[in-house]
């Protein structure tokens, strides 16, 4: 097995150009200020060697020294991943580039037994990204360090600023769709834990929807990793519900796969529309309607609020998003007769 390369250290550079250790970190790190200057020719060849020798600054080693580290933290990764990654792969992605882009390094934080699930880790941090809903522990703790901070599609503390969704809206406009499809028995197969904004929102605005058109909400609450067969036994078989609405894609596609083992054509019978529009929505049978929750602009306004707090001390502030109906074949006019 081949030994690792080992890594290259200030001294290696300092030794290679004939300097010391502090000319090189401080060419190195931008600080060529408060009477301390050197030849352009020197400063070229700092650069030149510590490219040529692929010097890295050590993260861990300027936080323990005090240093400026430029680390910003990303928080609740892992229950993204354990949740299939959804909306947060995009919403990473443009976060991260974003920082990236700011010459920060995004870290991501997983589960510790010392620092607990959302724990701040014991490095000196310039801010932090939470991207799932934190408990009030989490963020009491995040407020008392002081760390610039944004919660992105979740709540924050008085000293964090926040991206949320506007899901009232979405709810209402998923609603509306179905409506001016010409349905009108419209159903919500929901989940119970209300533990997140949009389940609650999401409901409302289909409850708003529908008394708005004279209308009777029907909802129909599912456990954790129920199967809808016996909702659309119920409700669709042995009902006259023509159009259900879900809180996710996870739960669309399941009334998707509940319908075809049950012979209900989607959308010759029924109607389907949910929310998040993640890649599988579009290679489903039939492709699904969603509202698209805009989850890159969810992660690039995450980044900005962000800097604007690190970098001009920003006040913290909340950005309030819309989602966006993405038409595809799973709603379309109902039976006739129904």
């Amino acid at each position: 097995m081949p030994r690792a390369r080992p890594a290259v250290t200030l001294a290696h550079v300092a030794e290679r150009c004939g300097v010391n250790k502090g000319t090189v970190s401080r060419v190195l790190n931008g600080k060529l200020h408060r009477g301390f200057t050197v030849r352009d020719e020197l400063r070229e060849r700092i650069l030149r060697v510590a490219r040529e020798l692929g010097y890295r600054p050590s993260v861990v080693a300027r936080s323990l020294s005090g240093a400026e580290a430029r680390v910003v933290l990303i928080q609740g990764i892992h229950a993204t991943w354990l949740g299939g990654g959804g909306i947060y792969d995009d919403v990473l992605a443009r976060a991260t580039r974003a920082l990236n882009a700011a010459g920060l390094i995004a870290c991501a934080a997983f589960p510790h037994p010392e620092y607990g699930e959302f724990g701040l880790l014991p490095w000196r941090l310039q801010g932090a990204l939470i991207i799932q809903p934190p408990s009030r522990d989490v963020l009491s703790e995040i407020e008392a360090s002081g760390v610039p901070y944004v919660s992105i599609n979740g709540p924050c503390g008085p000293g964090g600023s926040n991206v949320l969704v506007d899901d009232v809206r979405g709810g209402r406009e998923a609603t509306r769709h179905l409506l001016d499809l010409g349905h009108r028995k419209i159903a919500c197969w929901w989940p119970a834990d209300a533990g997140h904004y949009s389940v609650r929102d999401r409901l409302k605005g289909y409850r708003a929807a529908m008394k708005s058109a004279g209308l009777r909400a029907a909802v129909v609450v599912h456990a954790p990793a129920e199967r809808p067969h016996a909702f659309l036994r119920s409700r669709v078989l042995k009902g006259p519900v023509t159009a259900v609405i879900t809180h996710g894609h996870h739960e669309a596609s399941s009334i998707l796969s509940a319908a075809h083992e049950l012979g209900i054509r989607v959308p010759d019978r029924l109607s389907v529309i949910g929310f998040n529009d993640v890649p599988i929505c579009a290679r489903t049978a039939p492709p699904l309607t969603v509202m698209g929750v805009p989850a890159r602009d969810m992660g690039r306004e995450g980044a900005r609020l962000l800097l604007a707090m690190m970098n001009d001390g920003a006040a913290p502030q909340t950005v309030t998003l819309a989602s966006k109906l993405v038409r595809r074949a799973s709603t379309t006019p109902p039976p006739e007769g129904k």
